[in-house]
């Protein structure tokens, strides 16, 4: 038995649009990681909430079956609140499409990210799971950006710069990447070769770099690039890594994103 099993919940609609018999914008991410799984040891699970009634939710397991996505947990709660329910499964990430529902569901701990609507299909190439973080918000707590917000670049670097031997604090997704660091280690171990590529790109550039380095070294967390921008925007960049999913807590930044790949806001 695989100990560090990932636990993730989504809504059905940010897997399949049932109006539109399309795949939601999180479809090939979740297919993506269930994928991993093997018959006697499962390193993810994920949990399907809907408020469909439940007569009217033939076509969601249709489509499940039809795409092959072996989802095997269900809460269908028809006109229950979810936020009601959240907070008994030990969820490491909660995926929607309503920002209501995401709010009350932060408000319980669970790392929780709002999928956008999105107008474009993704095509991906076979192969690694591709996942992207954004780095303070994220993976890191606000706390440097609030500096950098209140007292400028100088007062940022000079802090970040004082404090490099010190780990930042924990974003909400810190956890998460945790956990796909440890599964990517063990299939590593017991395939010999890598299934994941995991990025982090983020607006520090130096000094405050090694801090950040520092602190994912100091969480023993696995990643295969970083980009360190210092304010160079990240589309093009993102665009050529072409991830299942991105992380990020800037609206602004996802409002840009959203038609070129597949992302979802961070709540902080």
């Amino acid at each position: 038995m695989f100990e560090k099993k990932l636990l993730i919940g989504i809504t059905d609609f940010c897997l399949f649009k049932a109006k539109e018999q399309k795949k939601g914008i999180a479809f090939d991410f979740i297919k993506g990681l269930l994928n991993l799984n093997k018959p006697n040891q499962n390193f993810i699970e994920v949990i399907l909430f809907s408020n469909q009634k439940i007569s009217e939710t033939s076509d969601l397991f249709y489509f499940l079956e039809k795409q092959q996505i072996p989802i095997s947990r269900f809460a269908l709660l028809g006109e229950k609140k979810l936020e009601a329910y959240i907070s008994t499964f030990p969820l490491d990430l909660f995926l929607s499409s309503n920002l209501l529902e995401c709010k009350k569901v932060r408000k319980t701990g669970i790392a929780t990210s709002l999928i956008p609507e999105k107008s474009s299909e993704f095509h991906f190439e076979k192969g690694k799971i591709k996942i992207a973080f954004d780095a303070d918000g994220v993976l890191f707590s606000n706390e440097s950006h609030s500096i950098f917000q209140e007292f400028g670049l100088e007062a940022f670097h000079s802090h970040e710069k004082e404090n490099t031997a010190l780990p930042l604090q924990e974003g909400s997704l810190k956890k998460f990447l945790q956990k796909i660091s440890v599964i990517h280690r063990e299939i590593e171990k017991q395939n010999g070769k890598s299934v994941f590529d995991i990025s982090i790109l983020t607006n520090r550039n130096a000094p405050a770099h090694l801090r950040a380095i520092k602190t994912l070294n100091s969480w023993n967390i696995q990643i295969d690039s970083i980009f360190f921008l210092g304010g160079i925007p990240k589309d093009e960049i993102l665009k050529k890594i072409n991830p299942h999913f991105y992380f990020d807590d800037e609206e602004q930044q996802i409002e840009k994103l959203k038609n070129q790949i597949p992302c979802g806001k961070v709540l902080i």
